[in-house]
């Protein structure tokens, strides 16, 4: 039913198919993004099999990104207001 009125809308307002894709393709974006985070090695979803997931990590797993440092290091050096 949306999607019928949202097609109707468009035959009227030419203009709105664009908006209507880039709508579709954020959401779409926004949802595989959200699957990526929930399926990473630091999540768990089941603590009876594996309640500290963090542990059994590997040694060179980089889970802080390298521009953390720097990040940091700027705003220490950073004068205040």
């Amino acid at each position: 039913m949306i999607f019928r009125t949202a097609v109707e809308h468009a035959k009227r307002h030419p203009g709105l198919i664009p908006q209507f894709f880039f709508i579709c393709l954020g959401m779409g974006g926004a949802g595989l993004y959200l699957i990526r985070l929930a399926r990473g090695p630091h999540v768990t979803w089941n603590k009876t099999q594996n309640p500290e997931p963090w542990n059994k990590l590997d040694p060179t797993y980089q889970y802080k990104s390298p521009l953390d440092d720097i990040f940091i290091e700027v705003i220490a050096h950073a004068d205040g207001p």
